[in-house]
């Protein structure tokens, strides 16, 4: 049985395309992004000892750990239930994103202007240790790391 039996070329086209993840439909929508990764070829056991064994991956996993801890006691707290596929309908689920998302963009904003703030005070102070630099005097060596403790510390 052959099911493309009565499709044009340009339908077999389109079949090949998509199939290859090659196919742009009419609204430009690459198809090659939809694609699943696929199972790593790592071994789980490897990735387990990777991520026990750097630092960076294991604060991460802790503190990813204790967030989950905190947010589901936060939720024991504040509803009857644990969640559940039937907590909340389809609707009510997007609605609670769509609020979680709004907070993360406040945080965004929040960090933004600090790292703006900082970069600012970054900028003043090289242009005030440039001046220093000018002169060898040991009273402005210890203002100079003085205003870098100030300011990193």
């Amino acid at each position: 049985m052959n099911i493309f039996k009565g499709c044009s070329k340009e339908e077999l086209k389109i079949i090949a395309d998509y199939l290859e993840g090659t196919y742009m439909s009419e609204e430009k929508v690459d198809l090659r992004y939809n694609q699943p990764k696929g199972d790593p070829k790592t071994k789980y056991k490897k990735v387990t000892e990777t991520i026990e064994n750097t630092p960076i991956y294991k604060e991460v996993q802790d503190h990813i750990l204790n967030a989950q801890r905190r947010q589901v006691a936060y939720g024991m707290d504040k509803y009857p239930e644990p969640l559940n596929k039937d907590s909340w309908s389809t609707s009510e689920t997007i609605d609670h994103i769509i609020e979680e998302t709004i907070d993360q963009l406040h945080y965004l904003v929040m960090l933004k202007m600090k790292l703006d703030v900082f970069a600012k005070n970054e900028e003043l102070m090289l242009k005030q240790m440039k001046q220093y630099a000018e002169h060898d005097d040991e009273a402005l060596a210890n203002l100079v790391r003085d205003r870098i403790r100030q300011n990193y510390f």
